[in-house]
């Protein structure tokens, strides 16, 4: 009788596992290339972040990730990766020697539940001399 109860119990309760619910959070930015702060980058960096969960690819258009330095924005070629939930730009001329950057992801991206990310993402570096 008492396995007939531990295995009703885990039946009830999912083993002390949490059921899955419609997914409601928007994606996140888990790590950025170049980091946050980073010295001596390239002058023809590759500008990556990568999400917390996969992504809609069609969300991520060619403004979506940009750089700014003073009050100059630089646009390049923006990609998706679905595999890696990473979106990357590729910058169309070297960028300034010693100058600092600021990567700048719009809000927009979808996961591929449809949710939204209310906020962008900034992330800045130097390149190196």
């Amino acid at each position: 009788m008492r396995f007939a109860w531990i295995s009703l119990g885990c039946l009830l309760l999912a083993c002390g596992q949490a059921s899955e619910g419609p997914d409601t959070a928007p994606p996140a930015v888990a790590r950025t290339e170049p980091a946050d702060g980073a010295e001596g980058v390239a002058r023809e960096p590759a500008v990556r972040v990568w999400f917390d969960e996969p992504i809609d690819c069609s969300s991520s258009h060619g403004e979506i990730l940009h750089l700014v330095s003073g009050v100059d924005s630089l646009f390049g070629n923006v990609s998706c990766d679905k595999a890696q939930a990473m979106i990357h730009m590729t910058v169309l001329t070297p960028l300034e020697a010693g100058a600092s950057y600021a990567a700048v992801l719009e809000p927009g991206v979808r996961d591929r539940a449809g949710n939204r990310m209310p906020q962008g993402a900034r992330w800045s570096f130097r390149v190196s001399d």
